[in-house]
C-alpha cells in the first residue's frame, strides 16, 4: 500500500466534499491518462490554497499567538470571493499535512476514455439540476451549488442532458479544446475509491491514544 498526492480542481473537490456528506450524491471516480495508483492504496488531495500565517509553521499550529486562525483556506469554499490574505497557491504546494480530503482506492482498470457510461460519469461528480423542475441536466455548479455566470460553475446553457454529454465537456475543459475527439480512444486509468473528509495521517477511530 502507497500514499500518494493528486490534484483535484475546485469542482472536483466539492464533488469529493459532497460524497463524503452524502453518499452517492458526489465524486467516488477519477480517470487519468497517467497511471499513478493500485487498489488498497490512499490518496491525499491537493487543491487551490492559501494561508494568512507569515510561514508555514505557524499555519501549522492552526491559531497564531494573538489567537487568529491561520489558516490553511481552501479556494473551493471561497464561495464569495472574499478571501483577502493574499493569492491562492498553486495545489502543486500543498504540504501533506494541510490536504483535508483523503481517498481510499477500492479499485482500478484501464479502459479508453470513450467507454465512460453513463452511470461512471455520475460518479465523476457531475452535478444535476433542474432551473424549473421539469427539464433536468448535467453539469457543475457555482459555489452556491446552482448554474451560474459566476466563478467557475457553468451558465445554464452549458449545462447538459446527460451526465456522460456534461463530462465530454469537463474533459475538453481540463485538457484543452477538442481534447475528448483526441483522447477518446486513448487507455485511461479508472480510479474508484471512498473519499474521506479528514487528513491522510489522521488517527483512525477508536486508536488508543
Amino acid at each position: 500500500m502507497a500514499d500518494r498526492p493528486l490534484i483535484f480542481s475546485d469542482p472536483m473537490v466539492r464533488a469529493l466534499i459532497r460524497e463524503t456528506m452524502i453518499e452517492g450524491t458526489g465524486k467516488t471516480m477519477t480517470r487519468r491518462l497517467r497511471r499513478t495508483v493500485s487498489p488498497g492504496d490512499r490518496i491525499w488531495v491537493r487543491e487551490a490554497w492559501a494561508t494568512a500565517a507569515p510561514d508555514l509553521d505557524a499555519c501549522r499550529r492552526g491559531v497564531g499567538p494573538d489567537g487568529r486562525y491561520w489558516g490553511p483556506y481552501f479556494r473551493a469554499d471561497d464561495v464569495n470571493g472574499r478571501y483577502r490574505f493574499g493569492g491562492w497557491r498553486s495545489p502543486i504546494f500543498l504540504p501533506r499535512w494541510a490536504s483535508r480530503l483523503t481517498l481510499e482506492v477500492t479499485d482500478v482498470r484501464i479502459e479508453r476514455l470513450g467507454a465512460i457510461t453513463e452511470d461512471d460519469a455520475r460518479r465523476e461528480g457531475m452535478s444535476r439540476f433542474s432551473a424549473n423542475g421539469k427539464t433536468w441536466r448535467w453539469g457543475l455548479p457555482a459555489r452556491d451549488g446552482r448554474p451560474a455566470l459566476d466563478d467557475d460553475g457553468w451558465p445554464w446553457r452549458r449545462w447538459r442532458p446527460t451526465a456522460r454529454d456534461a463530462f465530454i465537456d469537463l474533459w475538453d475543459e481540463l485538457h484543452g479544446p477538442g481534447a475528448w475527439d483526441r483522447d477518446r480512444d486513448k487507455w485511461v486509468q479508472v480510479i474508484v475509491f471512498t473519499p474521506r473528509l479528514e487528513n491522510i495521517d489522521a488517527p483512525d477511530e477508536g486508536t488508543a491514544a
